[in-house]
């Protein structure tokens, strides 16, 4: 019976703090899309380049037209991939600020803001 009780105590305590934000540092809707946005045009910059061929590899060169230039650019393909990445990228960053994994004092310590303890 104590067991059954114990188990009920933590679950209770666990859904107060995550109701209430106890221990958790939360963030507005604004705020997370705001910085979803940020992440994403990131990694859409990144994944650009992935799996280009350009028309002077290809061997065709449209005239006008710079022989760097990508013969199929897949924009669909890159906007679905850099979409997958910013999502996990996001992902991760927020379970870090959420659960405080690394703060600011942290940060500040690596680069050597503040002198190690």
């Amino acid at each position: 019976m104590r067991d059954i009780d114990a188990r009920i105590r933590f679950i209770f305590t666990l859904i107060v703090r995550f109701r209430c934000g106890y221990g958790y540092q939360s963030m507005s809707l604004a705020t997370s899309i705001a910085i979803y946005f940020i992440i994403w045009w990131t990694v859409l910059f990144a994944v650009l380049p992935w799996g280009v061929r350009s028309q002077h590899e290809g061997g065709e060169i449209t005239p006008g037209t710079d022989p760097g230039a990508p013969v199929i650019p897949r924009l669909r393909r890159k906007l679905v991939w850099t979409t997958i990445v910013a999502s996990l990228v996001f992902a991760a960053w927020h379970v870090i600020y959420t659960y405080r994994l690394i703060t600011v004092d942290d940060l500040a310590r690596l680069l050597g803001a503040v002198p190690p303890r």
